[in-house]
């Protein structure tokens, strides 16, 4: 069996979703809410997937998840950010989350509240609301987004 490397998003990648995330969604709120909070805390939320004792896909996305969801690394739109990070994460490595739209933001807000804290319930639960697909390439973000967009609205 071959082994795939896994596509890890990088702190502008974060970034730009960010940024793209609330321009798209126009929620009438000034251009100051798209701005960073804390450059440490989203670098670190990019770079915690990396770390090797994540050893699997899912471990790694809940760490992605919840480091942008609980740290806060934006001024506003953590959680929409982290939900659209980690989905475009999990579709960089061929999978896709197919869960209801209204388990995901339950489930969003539950990590958000700290209901969810264990790394391993949140990969669980990743792992069993996605199923694999083709790998979106980087130049079908704004397809991605588009879907991801109907989540969220």
């Amino acid at each position: 069996m071959r082994s795939t490397k896994i596509q890890y998003l990088s702190a502008i990648d974060i970034w730009m979703i960010h940024f793209v995330l609330l321009s798209t969604l126009d929620m009438g709120q000034d251009l100051s809410v798209k701005f960073l909070r804390d450059l440490d805390l989203l670098e670190s939320a990019a770079n915690l997937p990396r770390q090797p004792y994540y050893e699997s896909l899912f471990v790694k996305a809940a760490a992605l998840f919840r480091s942008l969801v609980k740290n806060h690394p934006f001024l506003d739109g953590n959680k929409r950010t982290g939900l659209l990070a980690v989905k475009i994460f999990l579709l960089d490595n061929r999978y896709r989350i197919t869960c209801s739209d209204d388990d995901i933001v339950a489930f969003t807000l539950a990590v958000a509240k700290g209901e969810v804290r264990d790394l391993e319930e949140i990969a669980h639960w990743l792992e069993h609301c996605t199923e694999q697909c083709p790998r979106y390439s980087r130049s079908s973000l704004r397809q991605a987004m588009n879907d991801i967009r109907k989540d969220l609205s």
